[in-house]
């Protein structure tokens, strides 16, 4: 996929998606939510933050492919959180 700008967030948290049980990079993808996976994540986000991927979702710009439930990311950078862009849960799912 080329570059695209992406609805980001915790699988568990922001998206509830089933069945793990643990905080992992998730985006929205069409009509389906896909784990993200690959070298480009961020090393240094904390995911409890107040802008964390736990705690809201955010945009991000991404490239790579899809296998199956994945998006296997060649590029995955944050974009700056935009309160009120998106909805939010209530909350952390942990």
């Amino acid at each position: 996929m080329p570059a695209q700008i992406l609805v980001a967030g915790c699988s568990m948290c922001m998206f509830q998606q089933e069945p793990f049980q643990g905080c992992y990079w998730a985006v929205q993808f069409e009509d389906g939510h896909y784990f993200v996976d690959g070298p480009a994540l961020p090393k240094d986000h904390e995911n409890h933050a107040p802008e964390g991927m736990c705690s809201v979702k955010r945009e991000a710009t991404v490239e790579g492919w899809i296998e199956g439930d994945r998006l296997m990311a060649t590029r995955f950078e944050l974009l700056p959180f935009e309160a009120g862009k998106h909805p939010q849960p209530a909350g952390p799912a942990h």
